[in-house]
């Protein structure tokens, strides 16, 4: 399943911090210029459901897909492809 989720507003969503003994992993291929686009790949993950853009994004796109969740659910994550766009340059 495939589903875009818009993480900008949204404080912890991603927990790869090993949660529940979960071993994640980041792969984040060589790339030329990273102010404009920058990509990366999470395999095992935890997602929290807490923050309401997260599941106002899930719902939108799949209307069944919490309803077995509780106000304290998280899914485990396969894989995800993060995408970073116009990244501010601290430099100036």
């Amino acid at each position: 399943m495939n589903i875009l989720i818009d993480i900008a507003e949204s404080f912890g969503a991603i927990d790869f911090d090993n949660a529940g003994g979960i071993i994640s992993y980041i792969n984040i291929p060589p790339t030329e210029n990273i102010q404009e686009k920058f990509q990366v790949e999470i395999f095992n993950f935890v997602l929290n459901l807490s923050d309401e853009p997260i599941t106002s994004a899930i719902v939108s796109q799949d209307s069944t897909f919490l309803d077995n969740m509780d106000e304290d659910g998280f899914l485990i994550i396969d894989k995800a492809n993060v995408t970073f766009e116009k990244i501010k340059d601290t430099k100036n």
